[in-house]
């Protein structure tokens, strides 16, 4: 079912945006990534080793850590996109300064590696 009037000039714009954007999704298929960072600074309680952790952008080149119950945990150093479209955590490595970055998405998560696909 094919209307020839559509997109309509209101809905041009959304129109091209998906267009875009399902594009873009196939020149970069989603993937599962993993990244390991070393600069971990915790507030004060250690989380447990391996305990999923919650990440969001603090500033560029700092996020910030927290428990899933919202509690904050620490900040840890890395570049990452904040326009980045997969979904991101982490988890507590055994090694009480790391943690692990796990992403499901297209390979925008680490801005380094966002400059080397374009």
């Amino acid at each position: 079912m094919s209307d020839p009037v559509l997109p309509t000039a209101e809905s041009r714009r959304a129109w091209l945006q998906f267009v875009t954007h399902t594009r873009a999704s196939r020149a970069f298929p989603w993937e599962f990534r993993t990244y390991a960072v070393e600069d971990v600074q915790w507030d004060e309680e250690l989380p447990d080793p391996e305990a999923r952790l919650r990440v969001t952008d603090l500033s560029p080149g700092v996020v910030e850590l927290w428990s899933t119950g919202f509690a904050y945990l620490g900040e840890a150093r890395v570049e990452i996109d904040p326009d980045r479209e997969g979904a991101l955590y982490a988890r507590r490595s055994p090694d009480e300064f790391s943690i692990t970055l796990y992403y499901h998405g297209p390979n925008d998560l680490l801005l380094a590696m966002l400059h080397r696909n374009q």
